[in-house]
């Protein structure tokens, strides 16, 4: 039999390299890129890796003809697919399997020399797998078992945004295929006492509860893969570091039909015990109520990992596995119908878990732990509607290393496949263009940008504009899609509006009402990393309103394209973008443009921050298609212009900056125009220029011209003119 391999190409959108994996017979085996791999034992069994049938596999994978499966992640693939984006989360699901081919069971895991590149487990598709969806299979640690014949389906995350990819982006990786090792990786000693349904052999019972009452600290209890195990009640699990766990594959141990309501089946209040590889299965139609807890960890130092916990005839938002001790960890496991209670103090890890099918939210914590909480799915979540998210907290000390709730937000929606989060009393969404419309969670970016919180413990306003919105890359909204399309004030201080790799967002709607479209009333917001267009696709006219308004406090827009782009029917050219709060705003390298022939009043406007003694810093910007921006400084406003570039003379008049001076300060500074431009002030220069409050207009007029490439500069509409040969 011809050997497989697996060879992964990522080129120059991503920095560069390849891999390659080959499979064979193996005892333990390991593959690394580049090079044949070394083989040894039984030649009948070995891991084979395979294309899959799926959207993914068919724009990224190809077969070729030596038997290779090749990745190609730089968009020179066969396939649509356009490779891997800089400065962006790419998730690639359902592009290979590894299956076992052999005649025994092993143990998979990858190893690579790239925090930017996570193999993981995914269950997009009807494919069977093993292993957690979502699930990261980088390192032992994270191992997961193949018996004969099964298979685990493989994909990739590739983080090109928090992580430095200016060298080679991934280097040396290793495919792990262990026939020796059980997987999770921890080490497992041989079970003194065996759970196999019969209780026929010495140390051998018929269920759980009787192998309990033999065991002492340290013991370790299996239960075999084929047997289904059935209790007459609660168990209790009091002894410390007790390890029970599923052997030669995983068994089904039922929830007893008899408990009532409220009543926990297996009570874990002993120190420093493991339970790994179970089923535990509740039928609530049996049972007849809306049951209680089916697995509860009190104890501390607890691990629960890879277990599965299904609740057959009905769903329930009662916690099916909860965990309230001290440092406990929730690793791989995966829950249908149910949710996770991830309680507990000290730290508390909760990584690699699926939630589907949560009537409420699909995991929360209500204690003041610090938490890990990466590589989480949840599916399916809130069947009831009550406005729950896939992850709730209500008052963590710390998420994953971050104390600002804001930054604990951005981290749960960036390290976990979820849209949608509430941590203390605040709202954080994450939109995907294919799930925004969609009906799957977000009808519109409205509802992205407002998504409202659920009541209860630190639950807030119900109608709660969200403290972190993030996009990833891609298009919201057209003019045959309207996703963003009537008016919205976004109303949360300290807000986070960002894109992950300035996705284009289109504002539909302009002159449908009579005041701003998008209004950023909280204070300290900060705007980033978007492209902006407003358009009037319904073709109503645009009056004097401004499409864009920053009313509150101490705003910052960095890094956002702004387009002004009407339709038809649009009416005169006094569009423009508003700056009418308080305090410092700071725009920072910024593009604004304008698509309509008649650009000659499309501003950048601030007056309404001068007016309130406040300062507008406008830094390294630039100015496209006759935009402009004006420096009417009040007593005692500030405006602060620093490096910009005006690309092109103003439709309709020549100057750039249009201000006017009743006392206060400009630092214009460093700018660059084009040629035949000019910044005019319809008032004398009554205040501070570039650091002199001394001398007559001539003599400000002069500095402003020689401080910005010897731009001309015109006072009081030629009264004094100065410069003109700006480059």
């Amino acid at each position: 039999m011809r050997r497989r391999k697996l060879l992964i190409g990522i080129g120059a959108t991503a920095a560069g390299g390849s891999a390659a994996f080959g499979t064979e017979a193996f005892t333990s085996v390991q593959a690394e890129r580049n090079v044949d791999v070394a083989v040894a034992g039984d030649q009948s069994s070995f891991i084979a890796i395979q294309p899959l049938d799926s959207a993914n596999a068919g724009e990224y994978v190809n077969t070729e003809s030596d038997n290779t499966v090749e990745l190609e992640l730089d968009g020179d693939n066969s396939g649509s697919g356009e490779g891997v984006t800089q400065d962006a989360i790419t998730q690639l699901e359902d592009l290979f399997r590894v299956v076992n081919q052999g005649s025994q069971e092993v143990s998979v895991y990858f190893e690579d020399d790239s925090d930017a590149v996570t193999f993981r487990v995914t269950r997009s598709t009807e494919t069977s797998t093993n292993g957690s969806n979502g699930q990261s299979l980088e390192g032992a640690a994270n191992s997961v078992e193949l018996g004969v014949g099964e298979q685990i389906v493989v994909g990739l995350t590739v983080d090109t945004l928090n992580n430095d990819v200016s060298g080679q982006l991934l280097d040396n990786v290793t495919l792990y295929a262990d026939a020796n090792a059980s997987a999770p990786r921890q080490s497992i000693p041989e079970p003194q006492y065996v759970v196999d349904g019969d209780g026929d052999e010495p140390n051998t019972f018929v269920d759980l509860s009787s192998a309990l009452g033999q065991a002492s600290s340290g013991s370790v209890i299996g239960i075999e893969g084929g047997v289904s195990v059935t209790e007459s009640g609660s168990v209790t699990v009091g002894t410390d570091d007790v390890t029970i766990t599923g052997i030669n594959g995983t068994p089904e141990i039922k929830t007893p039909s008899g408990l009532g309501g409220g009543q926990t089946f297996l009570d874990i209040s002993g120190n420093g015990v493991t339970i790994r590889n179970l089923e535990i299965t509740d039928d609530l139609s049996a049972r007849g109520n809306a049951g209680g807890s089916n697995l509860v960890v009190g104890g501390d130092d607890a691990v629960v990992d890879s277990v599965q916990v299904t609740v057959n005839n009905g769903r329930t938002g009662n916690p099916a596995l909860s965990v309230s001790g001290a440092d406990p960890t929730v690793r791989n496991c995966e829950l249908t119908d149910c949710v996770i209670s991830a309680g507990g103090t000290g730290s508390v890890t909760v990584t690699g878990n699926f939630v589907t099918g949560a009537i409420d939210n699909g995991i929360f914590a209500t204690s003041s732990a610090d938490f890990t909480i990466e590589n989480n799915q949840v599916n399916n979540h809130d069947t009831n509607d009550t406005n729950a998210k896939e992850i709730k907290f209500t008052s963590p000390a710390t998420v994953n290393g971050e104390s600002d709730t804001a930054a604990q937000m951005e981290s749960l929606l960036t390290e976990n496949s979820v849209n949608s989060v509430q941590v203390s009393g605040d709202a954080g969404t994450r939109a995907t263009p294919d799930i925004v419309g969609s009906g799957e969670q977000f009808a519109s970016i409205n509802e992205v940008l407002k998504p409202g919180v659920q009541g209860g413990t630190a639950g807030g306003s119900s109608s709660q504009s969200a403290l972190v919105a993030l996009f990833e890359g891609g298009e919201y909204g057209s003019a045959s899609n309207e996703v963003f399309d009537s008016a919205i004030t976004h109303r949360k201080d300290n807000a986070v509006i960002k894109g992950l790799s300035k996705p284009k967002v289109t504002y539909t709607a302009m002159g449908e009402e009579d005041s701003t479209d998008v209004e950023i009333a909280g204070n300290d917001a900060t705007v980033q990393d978007l492209d902006l267009v407003f358009t009037n696709v319904g073709g109503d006219s645009v009056g004097g309103e401004a499409f864009l308004d920053f009313t509150g406090a101490d705003g910052t827009l960095q890094n956002v394209s702004v387009t002004y782009d009407p339709r038809s029917g649009a009416g005169g050219p006094t569009g423009y973008v508003n700056v009418s709060g308080s305090g410092t705003i700071t725009f920072e390298s910024c593009t604004f443009s304008d698509t309509s022939s008649g650009g000659s009043n499309r501003y950048v406007s601030a007056n309404g921050l001068y007016d309130s003694d406040g300062t507008f810093e406008l830094l390294n910007c630039e100015f496209n298609d006759g935009t402009r921006t004006d420096a009417n400084v009040g007593s005692s406003g500030t405006a602060v212009y620093k490096e910009n570039k005006f690309n092109a003379t103003p439709a309709g008049g020549a100057d750039s900056i249009t201000g006017s001076m009743s006392g206060g300060e400009l630092d214009i500074t460093g700018n660059a125009f084009s040629s035949g431009a000019k910044v005019l002030f319809t008032s004398d220069l009554s205040g501070t220029v570039n650091g002199s409050s001394s001398g007559d207009n001539e003599a400000k007029a002069t500095q402003l011209s020689e401080n910005n490439g010897n731009v001309k500069v015109d006072v009081n509409f030629g009264g004094t003119v100065v410069g003109g040969s700006a480059q």
